[in-house]
């Protein structure tokens, strides 16, 4: 225990660590002021939105009174009828969001892209997708059900969205490959200051070292972790706006069902640990064979980012442990995945520690 705080108390005062936690903090709360910021915009946006909307219906609807004026058409007069319904149902709805009524622009919502479903079945134009609108009345209906505002996935101050954006900011690869540089580097300085040539001449089996330094930088990484969750579920929960049971907040996953935000946030700590875990043990193993900072962190970029690639392109596997770099995307896309997944990062994790264990025993220093 004495080592590990020897450890802790050396790696504060290189202030590589300090200036993440300071940097990691000042990023989540610039992005919360933003999204403050927005929320008037984002009101604006709707409004500006809709109103397209509704000048589009208008101007078909105008069209279609100019050609029934040549003969008698079923068709026509069809759809101006229902084109006239999705025009009041358009007013309603930036009404409704003029007012600042989430409740009843939920339902005009709904009732709006029903109208407009209906509508493109009679050959009326409308810009959304029908799938797009299909997936917007099952989400207002189901939040409805769970009496919660919508909001926006990118500019809430709703706590457990909020979180979730921040997540998805720096739980990928760019994130965690900034953590592992500076973690990284706080072993290969060693041997470049030939401080690890005095630590190898001290009584500590070696074993017993490698031992000590993973878990000085797991206690780290996870420092890192706890501030992240900490301040992005400080800031909107003190400063922000959050109604009703915000913890049941449905999120749609790539099957178009719903995970409770609750059930995310608990599967993205498990996994940014696991993660993080097997993240330093690779380092470990990296950094005392390459022993060389600039070297290292360009092996430990590659390295990264080419799972990344490989990932993407062709192995995006249960067994793979670069496929849980982007934890948003793996929580939501690929479900099945948990617990299991945790465990494959945890078993990798063990394995390469054990690998730098048995390959440092007879090294030379």
């Amino acid at each position: 225990m004495k080592l590990i705080l020897f450890e802790l108390k050396k790696m504060i005062r290189t202030k590589g660590v300090p200036i993440l936690l300071l940097l990691t903090v000042l990023f989540i709360c610039g992005l919360f002021m933003r999204n403050v910021i927005q929320q008037d915009v984002l009101q604006t946006k709707k409004i500006e939105k809709f109103s397209k909307y509704r000048s589009n219906v208008i101007s078909q609807y105008q069209t279609d009174r100019e050609e029934i004026l040549k003969g008698p058409n079923a068709e026509i007069e069809a759809r101006l009828e229902i084109g006239g319904t999705l025009y009041d149902k358009l007013e309603k709805l930036i009404t409704a969001i003029e007012d600042k009524k989430w409740k009843k622009e939920l339902k005009a919502e709904i009732e709006v892209y029903q109208s407009a479903l209906h509508y493109k079945e009679l050959e009326g134009s409308f810009v959304l997708n029908d799938n797009d609108m299909q997936k917007t009345i099952k989400q207002n209906e189901e939040l409805l059900k769970r009496s919660l505002p919508k909001e926006d996935l990118d500019y809430s101050i709703q706590t457990t969205v909020f979180m979730k954006k921040v997540i998805s900011l720096l739980f990928n690869t760019a994130g965690i490959i900034i953590v592992l540089l500076v973690l990284a580097t706080l072993i290969t300085k060693e041997f470049e200051d030939h401080n690890m040539q005095l630590v190898y001449s001290l009584p500590i089996a070696r074993n017993k070292l490698i031992g000590v330094k993973f878990f000085s930088l797991l206690i780290v990484g996870l420092v890192w972790l706890s501030t992240v969750f900490l301040v992005s579920y400080a800031l909107p929960t003190l400063f922000g706006i959050n109604v009703g049971k915000i913890f049941t907040y449905p999120l749609f996953t790539n099957e178009e069902n719903f995970i409770n935000s609750r059930v995310y946030i608990k599967q993205t700590i498990i996994y940014s640990i696991s993660f993080i875990g097997f993240s330093i043990a690779t380092i470990l193993l990296l950094s005392f064979f390459i022993r060389n900072s600039i070297v290292n962190s360009l092996v430990i970029l590659m390295l990264f980012c080419g799972g990344l690639l490989v990932t993407n392109s062709s192995f995006n596997s249960i067994w793979n442990p670069f496929s849980y770099q982007n934890i948003d995307f793996v929580v939501l896309n690929t479900p099945d995945y948990y617990p299991l997944g945790a465990v494959v990062l945890i078993g990798f994790m063990i394995l390469l520690l054990l690998l730098t264990i048995l390959s440092n025993r007879k090294r030379g220093i």
